[in-house]
């Protein structure tokens, strides 16, 4: 991992007073110590670092769980190891991206120039993290690499927002009991309006709003408009209100869909479930049709949507041999 500091940084020398004396010799001749120290009065470094998938599955063995433990140890790197010598170091931002092949999708350099850090404008001095802006251009990243900046902060639930007449709430479970489904909004947007519900601690009333993201762009089939539309659906019966709207937005194109939920939807939305709930109680895996889709989806792992290609026998042989000569 490799760090420097977004701005040019000046030390300064502070003289220190140590009381503690580390030798009995020193607390012979002693009662105090005096030095110095080199401080920072406010920094913002960025670290890049790379994970090798095909060095786990060659050597390491390291595996998805191990990934899991790496995240959230250095996010959490200094909240458990302060000291006078770090100040009040923290971690801000961890973005992290996730290329489909084991050799990569593309040079890890593309990935990192994607990220943008810049100073507020009218801002000379930083010193706080707020005076900086943080940007993930997702136009750079290639469709098949997932990069989770954008969900991390759609689904952080810890940072609640409020702009104007506008409450966002952020990874918010939803449920429907006649539905017999539940799930998570990216992001629920309670607008201000005469014709809206009550929200508990808030004054006035809101219309509900959801929001889902997507890094890509537009699909030519409904299936993130039918997503959105389950969204919609579990959220009125929660808040027992109608919601007529939602949007989706897409990273690639950086622009909100607008979409009217109408009857037609909310009937393709009560089949598809009906219909998945018949398969469970009959205990049957539908096979899984394979396409390019499939590398940018979130559920891949679990899908595993490879199994269901016909493969030869005599393909199969080879690549087992493949793999056991490596």
């Amino acid at each position: 991992m490799f760090a420097r500091s977004v701005d040019p940084i000046i030390s300064q020398e502070v003289t220190i007073t140590r009381v503690a004396i580390t030798t009995e010799k020193d607390a012979e001749n002693k009662s105090t110590e005096m030095g110095r120290k080199s401080i920072v009065t406010y920094a913002l470094y960025r670290a890049e670092g790379y994970i090798s998938a095909n060095l786990a599955r060659k050597v390491t063995g390291f595996s998805e769980e191990d990934l899991e433990f790496l995240w959230e140890a250095i996010i959490n790197m200094f909240e458990i190891d302060h000291s006078a010598a770090r100040g009040k170091m923290s971690v801000r931002e961890l973005i992290v991206f996730k290329h489909s092949k084991v050799l990569g999708d593309c040079p890890a350099y593309k990935l990192f120039d994607a990220v943008e850090v810049n100073r507020k404008d009218g801002v000379i001095y930083p010193r706080k993290y707020s005076d900086y802006v943080v940007k993930l251009n997702e136009e750079q990243i290639p469709g098949t690499v997932e990069g989770e900046l954008l969900h991390k902060r759609a689904h952080d639930t810890y940072s609640p927002e409020k702009r104007k007449d506008v409450i966002i709430s952020r990874g918010m479970p939803v449920h429907s009991k006649t539905m017999g489904v539940s799930g998570v909004c990216d992001i629920v947007e309670f607008r201000k309006s005469k014709d809206g519900i009550q929200l508990f601690g808030k004054e006035g009333y809101y219309q509900v709003y959801p929001v889902e993201y997507k890094k890509g762009k537009p699909k030519d089939t409904e299936i993130d408009i039918l997503q959105l539309s389950a969204q919609t659906m579990c959220l009125e019966e929660m808040f027992s209100t109608d919601i007529m709207e939602g949007a989706i937005f897409y990273g690639e194109v950086r622009h909100r869909e607008i979409v009217k939920i109408d009857d037609a939807l909310r009937e393709k939305v009560k089949d598809s479930f009906l219909e998945m709930h018949q398969l469970i109680e009959r205990r049957y895996t539908p096979k899984v049709k394979w396409s390019k889709s499939c590398n940018g989806c979130s559920l891949k792992e679990i899908c595993i949507p490879r199994l269901g290609k016909t493969v030869s026998v005599s393909s199969y042989i080879k690549s087992a041999l493949a793999e056991g000569e490596d």
